[in-house]
């Protein structure tokens, strides 16, 4: 096994980095796990608040689930999303960018979820919220997404520095 950098997708971090949409911050794999753990109990959150007729709370339980998870990822590897506006977004292009090939669908979904989020969080005077249907589907994307993130956290490298890896970078 050589020793090598992530190399997916660090152009792509680099430039979030430089346009402060990422921020470099101290590694800590514990703190990941403790975000995996609160994106755990989350989404449990959301499956017993989908019982009942609020949609929009646990939707948004899904979506924090999903949104820790993501989190962790970048905060295992000294990464976090910048101050500015779209921080929620900056997680899910970052993820995808290290992590696509293979094709990642459970982040991916994170896009809508966030946009299900807003509008539900936000909503305009006869805009849509989440509808139960919307509140299974972020609960199982929120899922797949703390599997994806509990598989990578304790493989990927501090970014920026050596660490032993595939050849290619790839978790799988």
């Amino acid at each position: 096994m050589s020793v090598t950098r992530w190399e997916q997708g660090r152009a792509d971090i680099d430039r979030l980095i430089t346009q402060g949409r990422l921020e470099r911050v101290t590694p800590n794999q514990e703190h990941a796990q403790v975000l995996l753990g609160q994106a755990r109990k989350a989404v449990q959150s959301a499956a017993v608040l989908a019982t009942t007729d609020d949609t929009i709370t646990a939707f948004t339980a899904a979506y924090d689930a999903a949104r820790k998870a993501l989190t962790a990822i970048l905060i295992n590897q000294g990464l976090r999303p910048g101050s500015g506006e779209g921080g929620h977004a900056v997680l899910r292009e970052a993820v995808l960018a290290q992590l696509e090939p293979p094709n990642q669908p459970a982040v991916r979904a994170f896009g809508w979820m966030r946009q299900t989020r807003n509008s539900s969080s936000y909503p305009e005077p006869d805009g849509a919220t989440a509808t139960e249907r919307e509140v299974a589907d972020g609960i199982e994307a929120a899922h797949a997404i703390i599997q994806v993130a509990a598989k990578v956290v304790p493989v990927m490298p501090v970014y920026g520095r050596q660490r032993p890896t595939s050849p290619s970078g790839n978790v799988g």
